[in-house]
């Protein structure tokens, strides 16, 4: 698949480490997003792929994954999430739900957790994160970047970090 072999070579130049590149092989565009999720660490780091590439060829399938790129989006108790481009919506956590999202680029989210659940959120980039959260509920805030407005509760913990590009 050329697209697999087109993302696989960026990847080796970008410094993709021996255990990934040796685990590479044909993936289907199901099982390149699932990468592009479980090593968000390394696409985050080297803003890899790049948004217009995810959009042109990724669109419609990466949203069952919970990727997201210059779309507007409803999220309700989505588990992990990454928010890409210039992507405008909502989130709801309720109930006992858990949830990790990661805020990109120039996306701006309204974040609602509620009931009992948890949500874990890192900002980069030029984000907006508007938050409230419920009395029982628990909000964790990575800060690498952004602009942050959330409610005074005892129960947000922002801790600011600092992110080097590679």
């Amino acid at each position: 698949m050329k697209i697999s072999d087109d993302l696989k070579k960026e990847a080796i130049s970008k410094g993709l480490c021996k255990q990934w590149t040796d685990d590479w092989h044909d993936e289907t565009l199901d099982t390149l997003c699932e990468k592009y999720v479980d090593g968000i660490d390394f696409c985050i780091s080297n803003d890899y792929p790049s948004t217009l590439y995810m959009k042109k060829n990724f669109d419609g399938i990466m949203q069952k994954h919970g990727i997201f790129v210059d779309d507007k989006i409803n999220i309700h108790n989505l588990k992990r999430c990454v928010i890409n481009g210039v992507s405008i919506g909502k989130a709801v956590y309720d109930g006992f739900s858990v949830g990790k999202i990661y805020l990109r680029h120039h996306s701006a989210l309204n974040l609602k957790v509620e009931g009992m659940s948890k949500v874990f959120i890192s900002m980069f980039d030029d984000c907006i994160l508007n938050a409230e959260c419920g009395p029982l509920a628990k909000l964790y805030i990575y800060r690498y970047g952004g602009d942050l407005k959330c409610n005074e509760q005892n129960n947000i913990f922002v801790r600011n970090e600092h992110i080097q590009r590679i």
